[in-house]
């Protein structure tokens, strides 16, 4: 079984480059899991499939380091959309990464800079790690396996572009 919901964070690629080139990233933690499921003996073979993320960063050690907190959630549902049955999902996957980086120099570097980075590149480093997570998770559980799609990022707009000094 595979997912295909969309969850691709929309970013700027610029603003989390200039982050990107200051710094090295150091270790990927799972900080917490769960898992719950409501399901009978014999599941469903089509749930109704939905993942959500979230992320935050937060500079520590005089800025010498960067900690970029990423959490994910997957919800399986039976039944479909107009189905009158109980929104509470039937499984739920939910897991919090960190990606901890070094952080060479800070000088010239945002707020919006550090969040883009940690959406962007936090996700690229801790979304592998998401995917085996819910694979190996929903296979132990009976459920097949569910295959996370390959990751994505979409870029939105830029109003102006950075100079070509940068």
């Amino acid at each position: 079984m595979s997912a295909s919901a969309d969850s691709s964070p929309t970013t700027n690629v610029f603003a989390a480059g200039r982050v990107a080139k200051a710094v090295e990233l150091v270790q990927i933690r799972l900080a917490s899991m769960r898992f719950n499921t409501a399901l009978d003996i014999d599941p469903p073979g089509e749930f109704r499939i939905k993942q959500f993320m979230t992320h935050r960063y937060q500079l520590e050690a005089e800025g010498s380091s960067l900690v970029a907190t990423l959490g994910y959630r997957l919800t399986l549902q039976t039944g479909d959309e107009d189905s009158s049955e109980s929104e509470t999902p039937s499984v739920e996957v939910e897991a919090f990464f960190q990606a901890f980086y070094r952080l060479k120099n800070s000088e010239g570097l945002s707020d919006s800079d550090f969040d883009c980075f940690a959406e962007l590149n936090g996700t690229l480093n801790t979304y592998p790690y998401w995917r085996e997570l819910v694979q190996s998770t929903t296979s132990r559980a009976g459920l097949g396996g569910i295959t996370m799609p390959v990751w994505r990022a979409k870029t939105r707009e830029v109003r102006s572009l950075p100079s070509s000094s940068e």
